[in-house]
C-alpha cells in the first residue's frame, strides 16, 4: 500500500498522528505502518475511520480519494462508498442523476453502459498481463468510440460487480487493484501546457509534486516512485501534438521514461484518427516516442452480436423489424446505434406509431454529420 504511505508523507502526517486518528494505543504506530506496507489488513470496522482519515486528515480531493479507495477496496475487500458516504465526504460534489438509456454525443464513461469491443479488449488486456507493459495505438475515425474505449479500459477492472450488467466481465487483469490509470484529454487546454500536464499525471498517481514541476523533475519523480503497473491513456493525440509547449524535447522525455529501468511498469495508449508516427510528422514533431507503439488497433463497427446487445439494453423492447432497420442504417457504428435506438425508444415512450421515427433517425444522421461513418 505504498500509495497510502506516499500520500501521508506528501501531507506531512506522521505515523503517530495517523495512529491517533484511529485511536490506537502505544503500539499504534507499528499497526498503521503495517497497514501501509500491506503486512496486515485493518478490521472491517475501521472502514468509516479510513473514510474520514482520507478525507479529513489527508484532505484528498475527489479524484485522489477515488483512486486510493479503488485500491483499498480491492485489497481489503471493502465495499465502494455509497451515496451517503460520498456526500458526507464531498458535500459539494455534483448530484447523482439516473443514467441515460442511450448516449449520443458525450463519450460513455460508465462501464455498465459500454457495449462491445470484446476482441479489442481481449487483445489489449492480454498485452498487459505481464511485464513489460506494451504500448498501443487506437486508430479510428471521429465518433468511432476511441474515447469511450479508453474510459472503459481505465474503469472496468476497478468497478465492482454490483455496478455492472449481469455477466459483464471485469476480471481482465490479475491483481487489478495494483494497476494505476491516468487519463489525459489533450483537448483540455490545461493539459496542452507542459506543467499542467505533468502536474495532472503526478496528482492522479498521488505522487509528490516537485518545485519547479518541469520535465527533468517529473522524470526523476516517476523513475523514483514508479513501482506499480501504470497505464497512461493519451486521448486526442493530435491536439497534444499541436500544443506548442509539448515539443520534441517533451516527447523525447516520455520516450526515455518508457525505456528506463522502471519503464517496464509503464504503458502508454494513444488515440487518434491516424497512426501516431504519421500524426507526429503531420505536425512537424517526429519523435522516437511514437515508434514505441508496436501494437495498433483500428476501430470499426461493432460486431452484429455486440450491436444487438446494445439495442437490447432498451428498457422497452424493440420489434424485430425495428432492430433490423437500426442495424442496417447504422452499419453497426456504436454512435449511430445509440442515436437510432434513442430515437426509437423516445417514440415508444410517447406512444408514437408509424415510421416517423425512422424519418427522424435518417435526418439526425445527416444533421449530426455522422454520415461520414457510413462511407468508411
Amino acid at each position: 500500500m505504498e500509495i497510502l504511505r506516499d500520500q501521508r508523507e506528501k501531507k506531512q502526517v506522521t505515523l503517530i498522528q495517523m495512529a491517533a486518528h484511529f485511536k490506537l494505543g502505544k503500539k499504534g504506530r507499528i499497526t498503521v505502518s503495517e497497514w501501509e506496507r500491506g503486512f496486515i489488513k485493518p478490521k472491517p470496522d475501521r472502514r468509516s475511520n479510513f473514510i474520514s482519515y482520507l478525507g479529513q486528515v489527508l484532505e484528498l480531493n475527489e479524484q485522489e480519494f477515488h483512486n486510493i479507495w479503488q485500491i483499498l477496496s480491492k485489497a481489503w475487500g471493502w465495499d465502494q462508498l455509497n451515496h451517503s458516504e460520498w456526500a458526507d465526504s464531498f458535500p459539494n460534489a455534483s448530484p447523482v442523476h439516473p443514467l441515460a438509456d442511450f448516449i449520443v454525443g458525450p463519450p460513455v464513461i460508465t462501464p455498465c453502459k459500454f457495449f462491445g469491443r470484446t476482441a479489442e479488449l481481449t487483445y489489449i488486456f492480454d498485452l498487459w498481463q505481464n511485464s513489460p507493459l506494451q504500448h498501443i495505438a487506437l486508430i479510428g475515425p471521429k465518433r468511432s468510440g476511441k474515447t469511450s474505449l479508453l474510459r472503459y479500459l481505465q474503469k472496468i477492472t476497478q468497478t465492482s460487480s454490483n455496478e455492472l450488467r449481469s455477466g459483464q466481465k471485469s476480471n481482465w487483469l490479475p491483481q487489478a487493484e495494483f494497476y494505476r490509470w491516468v487519463f489525459v484529454d489533450f483537448q483540455n487546454p490545461l493539459l496542452q501546457k507542459r506543467e499542467g500536464l505533468l502536474r495532472h499525471v503526478l496528482t492522479t498517481l498521488a505522487l509528490p509534486i516537485p518545485t519547479p514541476c518541469d520535465l527533468n523533475n517529473f522524470l526523476n519523480i516517476m523513475s523514483d516512485h514508479l513501482k506499480q503497473p501504470t497505464l497512461i491513456l493519451l486521448d486526442e493525440i493530435a491536439a497534444g501534438l499541436n500544443a506548442p509547449e509539448l515539443d520534441e524535447t517533451f516527447w523525447g522525455g516520455l520516450r526515455s521514461l518508457a525505456n528506463s529501468e522502471t519503464g517496464h511498469f509503464l504503458g502508454f495508449v494513444v488515440a487518434g484518427d491516424k497512426s501516431p508516427v504519421l500524426l507526429s510528422h503531420d505536425y512537424g514533431k517526429p519523435s522516437p516516442f511514437f515508434n514505441i507503439f508496436g501494437h495498433s488497433i483500428r476501430l470499426g463497427p461493432l460486431t452484429e452480436p455486440e450491436a444487438r446487445q446494445l439495442i437490447a439494453s432498451s428498457p422497452k423492447p424493440f420489434s424485430t423489424l425495428d432492430i433490423e432497420w437500426i442495424l442496417e442504417k447504422s452499419q453497426r457504428w456504436p454512435c449511430l446505434v445509440q442515436l437510432l435506438s434513442g430515437i426509437r425508444l423516445r417514440a415508444l415512450k410517447n406512444n408514437q406509431t408509424g415510421k416517423a421515427w425512422q424519418e427522424e433517425g435518417e435526418r439526425a444522421i445527416q444533421q449530426t454529420k455522422y454520415h461520414y461513418l457510413l462511407e468508411q
